[in-house]
């Protein structure tokens, strides 16, 4: 099984200037915003889901540290887990 291919990127929300963090594959994308504390997976083909509970909590603790690093990685495991191969995880 080959990995899908991601961009982490970091900007600033349209709407008040706050952090977004973002990971995109072909499978879709993963995106946490300060605003409103939200965490979101986005597939290419299908609905927003939005994320909750302990993964939130953990995200948006490395976001308010400023911890880039952590933030990406738990969107790029979102990612890998939840929109590339959910098959394969559960």
């Amino acid at each position: 099984m080959t990995h899908t291919v991601t961009t982490s990127t970091k900007t600033a929300h349209p709407a008040d200037g706050s952090d977004r963090w973002s990971v995109t594959g072909e499978h879709g994308k993963v995106v946490y915003d300060v605003l409103g504390n939200h965490l979101a997976l986005i597939p290419t083909l299908g609905e927003i889901d939005s994320v909750m509970g302990l993964t939130l909590a953990r995200v948006a603790e490395s976001a308010q540290l400023d911890d880039d690093d952590a933030v990406f990685l738990a969107l790029e495991n979102l990612y890998y887990t939840e929109l590339a191969y959910p098959a394969v995880t559960r």
